[in-house]
């Protein structure tokens, strides 16, 4: 099973629409959960937009992150994605990191639960920033994708999270494979980056496209055939 976070500490970096593509391509080969780390919750309300909000709020990753609920007694079956599954966030989960900044075993608790699933992949959306619930990613995480668009503050985001990763594997012994995906970008930004060599490139991309945003924003799956479903179907082969 592979476990795959998608991070970034730069806003609008795409990586919740990357989040959800990516899960929806995996899904051709079996069951994925699609993991929200993020109080924003875009990745919730997409695969969830009907579902009552009572109902996301008693079972969401806030209860499985504290403990008051079983992981498994939080995820939710995706509305019109047979093999998608969905660990929720609710805003609430914007006060995790003070409840839990004394219990750093829950970052651990939390990933050993996370393994122990039966999926073919993982997806974790992460919040942009260095914090409890992008910990409790990383520890998880066999591979960690982070979309990077074409920004002056692109390599120095990038170094942050590389910085964490490496942390993470000099705590557990276990070093997380770390990838650059060129996202929000044009063909010539692409190049750019790629030449940049401050980081391991995916061999896909994902051009900046209204299609693509306009599918996140509706809650729709990208057309089949389109540039945008052939880049994340590219991507989705890589990584499996």
């Amino acid at each position: 099973m592979k476990v795959i976070s998608v991070a970034s500490l730069k806003g609008g970096s795409g990586k919740t629409s990357v989040s959800i593509f990516l899960a929806q391509l995996f899904a051709r080969k079996g069951p994925v959960l699609a993991v929200d780390l993020d109080h924003n919750n875009n990745l919730t309300d997409y695969f969830l937009r009907r579902t009552d909000t009572g109902k996301i709020e008693g079972a969401s990753i806030y209860q499985a992150l504290t403990g008051t609920r079983k992981l498994s007694d939080c995820i939710h079956a995706a509305e019109e994605h047979e093999k998608i599954a969905v660990l929720p966030a609710t805003p609430h989960l914007a006060r995790i990191g003070l409840e839990l900044a004394r219990d750093p075993g829950a970052i651990l608790r939390f990933a050993k639960s996370l393994r122990k699933l039966d999926f073919v992949a993982i997806v974790i959306d992460t919040p942009p920033s260095l914090s409890f619930e992008l910990s409790c990613a990383l520890y998880s995480s066999n591979i960690v994708l982070s979309p990077v668009s074409f920004s002056r503050w692109t390599v120095q985001g990038f170094a942050l999270l590389r910085d964490e990763t490496q942390a993470v594997a000099r705590a557990t012994g276990r070093s997380a494979v770390l990838r650059a995906l060129p996202a929000q970008v044009n063909a010539a930004q692409e190049e750019k980056l790629r030449g940049a060599e401050f980081a391991d490139f995916t061999e896909a991309a994902i051009h900046r496209s209204a299609a693509i945003k306009a599918a996140c924003d509706s809650g729709r799956p990208l057309k089949a055939g389109s540039r945008g479903h052939r880049q994340f179907a590219a991507l989705a082969e890589e990584l499996l």
